[in-house]
């Protein structure tokens, strides 16, 4: 029997056939077998908030973070709905493993954790969103499917729910059928400080806060990282940039193809189709820059030069290599990258301001609608 030393009269009991808990200093017991198998417990110890069971025959077992029995009462027990405040969060890199192979663990989510309880599944959207100490949103995310869903949707099922933040800020954008090489358009992760969780189910809040540390093993001060993050969200925000470019070209030249293709016949129709690939062959200028357009698979950057988009995106990589202030040289290649991204957003502004207005001035002389409804030929016809 071992007490848990954050909350007086919580007891855990291992027998022969599994564990238990007991919220009122052992009046009572209930079962806290959850997925471990039925086995006789022969020690344990409360470490750091975590369960760890040494066990006869399957080595030994942890329970992950024992906050939420640490809150629970009776005004939990009796809630509709609650938010538990989060344990505190450690900035650490790497991933978890998936302990999908027999006789292998799982490791717990790297992030910070919420758990929710719903007393019946709700029938409106549930949010989950992450902010910033003042308040400021840093993500929100959503039980609704087409919202952003990057680390899965928000579960709203009757009973305990869960959701890991991975402690990113938001992705720089991205554009369909996009591929780079050895470029990250990941946010970085969130720096060490306080940070809240607001539980959203239609008009009603719950708030709690919790803290993010940095490394234990890492010698890098709070300003060194707060350094790196700064750079990171530059980097992201160019590349984010250089991204949405490309998706303003496409949709401009797509809208150019559909108005050439509409006066398709007409009497004009070499004029305006003049014009739109003068336009188009100074968009694709500027896209090409950007973007190695020639990319159509993942291995395709092993023969074709890699662009601004992708060397903006590569240089994530070298900044958070460490948990570390950012090099000299880092600052200065990214200043130079972005220097040469400006000189193509300069390129793409000037058709913007200039081609563009007279391409649809152009149009515009001739009242080209924006749907001709042209006769049927006769089949057979001379």
């Amino acid at each position: 029997v071992r007490e848990d030393p954050a909350r007086r009269g919580l007891l855990y009991a291992g027998g022969e056939f599994g564990v238990y808990v007991s919220f009122d200093d052992g009046e009572h017991w209930q079962s806290l077998q959850l997925d471990l198998p039925v086995v006789p417990v022969r020690d344990m110890v409360v470490k750091d908030n975590d369960l760890v069971l040494g066990t006869h025959g399957r080595s030994f077992w942890i329970l992950d973070d024992l906050t939420p029995l640490h809150q629970l009462n009776d005004d939990v027990a009796g809630a509709d709905v609650h938010l538990f405040k989060p344990r505190d969060a450690y900035r650490i890199g790497g991933f978890s493993f998936g302990g999908s192979a027999a006789g292998v663990g799982k490791n717990p989510p790297n992030g910070a954790v919420v758990y929710y309880y719903f007393e019946d599944e709700p029938e409106e959207e549930v949010k989950l969103a992450f902010l910033e100490e003042d308040g400021t949103l840093i993500r929100e995310f959503s039980s609704v499917p087409e919202r952003d869903q990057e680390e899965g949707e928000v579960s709203k099922e009757a009973g305990m729910n869960r959701f890991v933040w991975n402690l990113r800020h938001p992705d720089a954008s991205r554009f369909e059928g996009m591929i780079m090489w050895a470029g990250s358009i990941a946010g970085p992760r969130a720096t060490p400080g306080t940070y809240q969780v607001r539980l959203t189910v239609a008009d009603r809040t719950w708030t709690e806060s919790f803290d993010i540390e940095k490394d234990p093993r890492t010698p890098a001060s709070e300003a060194d990282l707060q350094e790196q993050f700064d750079l990171l969200i530059r980097i992201r925000d160019r590349v984010s940039e250089a991204n949405d470019a490309v998706k303003l070209i496409r949709d401009i030249q797509s809208q150019i193809d559909a108005a050439v293709k509409r006066v398709e016949g007409e009497p004009y129709a070499e004029e305006v189709s003049e014009k739109a690939k003068e336009i188009e062959a100074a968009l694709s200028e500027v896209e090409n820059e950007i973007y190695q357009t020639k990319n159509q698979s993942r291995q395709d950057p092993l023969n074709f030069p890699i662009k601004l988009n992708n060397k903006i995106a590569a240089l994530t990589g070298v900044v958070v290599s460490a948990d570390a202030k950012p090099t000299q040289q880092s600052y200065e290649v990214f200043s130079e990258l972005s220097a040469q991204l400006q000189v193509e957003l300069d390129r793409l502004d000037e058709v913007i301001q200039d081609d563009i207005p007279a391409f649809n001035a152009l149009v515009n002389q001739h009242s080209v609608p924006a749907i001709i409804v042209r006769e049927p030929k006769e089949e057979g016809g001379a």
